[in-house]
């Protein structure tokens, strides 16, 4: 992937709304509501940004979403009339995770670590890669292009299966998929996981659907969330 210089993309004016969010390709799970609210006040104050938002052609959100919030913040009633600045990244739309990632990992409040790893092991997992060797080596790649050190991003996709001898790495295996206590659920862990859940169906969702008890949990997912769901708009309604 070519380096990212923001400075000379192409710019443009357009409507805060036209500007699509989507977190499936958004590396960033989360944002400071301080922060966000300070930027609304200097939204206000009609302080310039130093960088615009950045987006792909298609106008999906790549880089300044809390920026993108502050405006909804700042202008509650009528954020759809405000028009924003955006420099456009011409690019792969099945790599904007990645382009999102790259970005929120040279400025501002940047990507640490442990998030540019968890970015790089759910776009490992999307490409499909054929044994573990192929992911190994994609984790490897994706680790370089995101300067986070491997080993964060193979232990995101593999759990150590057996003490490393002298002078040897320890192997790896598969790691199972998260148990939950409910005395630990939290707003904030539904949001992951429902969005580990996308990226899963987006990988498996397919061979999944032919297991029959994958099949069920699926369905007993689903009419939970749609009751929860219809219960909001009942009361929104009333």
């Amino acid at each position: 992937m070519r380096e990212i210089d923001i400075s000379r993309l192409g710019r443009r004016r357009v409507l805060l709304p036209e500007v699509v969010l989507c977190r499936e390709d958004y590396a960033r799970r989360g944002w400071s509501r301080s922060a966000v609210e300070e930027f609304a006040r200097m939204v206000r104050r009609r302080v310039p940004w130093h960088t615009p938002l950045v987006v792909d052609r298609e106008l999906h959100l790549l880089d300044g979403w809390r920026r993108y919030e502050a405006y909804r913040l700042a202008y509650p009633s009528d954020w759809h009339r405000v028009e924003v600045e955006v420099a456009v990244l011409e690019c792969d739309p099945s790599e904007r995770l990645l382009w999102s990632a790259r970005l929120n990992r040279v400025h501002g409040e940047r990507l640490s670590d442990e998030e540019a790893a968890d970015v790089a092991a759910r776009y490992a997992l999307r490409l499909g890669c054929e044994g573990v060797l192929a992911l190994k080596r994609e984790a490897r790649r994706l680790s370089r292009l995101l300067a986070v050190e491997p080993r964060l991003v193979l232990g995101r996709l593999f759990g150590p299966v057996e003490p490393a001898r002298p002078g040897r790495t320890p192997g790896f295996a598969p790691r199972p998929p998260l148990l939950f206590d409910p005395g630990g659920f939290t707003v904030e862990g539904f949001r992951e996981y429902c969005a580990w859940v996308a990226d899963a169906a987006g990988v498996v969702g397919r061979r999944a659907m032919e297991d029959p008890l994958a099949e069920a949990e699926a369905r007993r997912a689903f009419a939970a969330l749609l009751g929860l769901l219809r219960e909001r708009d009942a009361a929104a309604a009333s």
